[in-house]
């Protein structure tokens, strides 16, 4: 890989706490997500909350408080949706998460009964990172999509029916309220929403470490054009990961994004 500038670094051991904070089957209204406003309703039908948007002009959303340390832990958010009806084939819906109590910060991952993709954050401004592409992984009408969001450290990945979509860099702020939105004149049906949490445990250094070791640039992956920052090592030392900032190589923008490179036998990096 090039255009890389990394400080190495040995994870000796990191281990984690996976503990399943939140796992909804909508069998009951024990949560709470039946609820009825002006042109909206969420109901329970079959195990699944159907929820219904019969606006002519606004989006609408049903959000439920689920964590408590967002911030300070790792996560998962795993849902799966489906359309019943839109408006039109470009309609959008999806999963909201990482929302203030205050609405004012959220991020949206949205789909379309077409087979488009986009993620965007609100913090009193739209800001669409992720625009509107097609993906043949999006399921159309009556077939479901599994939304995942994945938060590791910095680090958030978006993937739809197990396939990457998108991966965003040096996010820190995460709400506490998560749920579903869909748009004018639709209908959805929701089949499960999970929420997973990874307790990190402090890392454990070698008794043998050698504390003359000296850091070592690797000049086959160093670029003085660009600011490299964040590097991690992989658990099992193999990829590596690092944040390029502000480079006309990053992918769609010149904006974050996060590059790697893989160890060879000999210890070179590609």
């Amino acid at each position: 890989m090039q255009n890389l500038l990394v400080s190495l670094f040995v994870i000796c051991s990191i281990s984690s706490a996976q503990t399943v904070i939140y796992n909804e089957n909508f069998e009951n209204n024990t949560n709470g997500w039946e609820s009825t406003n002006t042109n909206f309703e969420a109901t329970l039908k079959k195990d699944e909350l159907v929820i219904e948007n019969t606006s002519e002009d606004q989006t609408k959303w049903v959000l439920k408080d689920i964590f408590d340390n967002a911030d300070e832990v790792d996560f998962d958010i795993e849902t799966e949706i489906e359309v019943i009806k839109a408006g039109k084939d470009y309609s959008s819906y999806g999963l909201v998460w990482s929302c203030y109590r205050n609405k004012k910060y959220y991020r949206v991952a949205r789909l379309t009964p077409d087979g488009q993709a986009q993620l965007y954050y609100y913090s009193g401004e739209f800001d669409y990172y992720k625009p509107w592409s097609k993906e043949k992984f999006v399921n159309g009408y009556k077939k479901k999509n599994k939304i995942k969001i994945e938060k590791r450290g910095a680090v958030s990945t978006v993937y739809i029916n197990g396939e990457k979509l998108h991966t965003e860099a040096n996010i820190g702020h995460y709400g506490s309220l998560v749920g579903f939105i869909l748009d004018k004149d639709m209908k959805i049906a929701v089949h499960n929403l999970k929420v997973t949490t990874f307790d990190k445990k402090p890392i454990q250094v070698v008794e043998e470490f050698d504390p003359n070791l000296k850091i070592t640039k690797v000049d086959a992956l160093s670029s003085p054009d660009v600011e490299e920052v964040l590097p991690i090592v992989s658990a099992d030392g193999k990829p590596m990961y690092i944040v390029v900032k502000d480079s006309d190589k990053n992918i769609d923008s010149r904006k974050d994004d996060i590059w790697y490179s893989t160890k060879n036998r000999d210890g070179s990096w590609t």
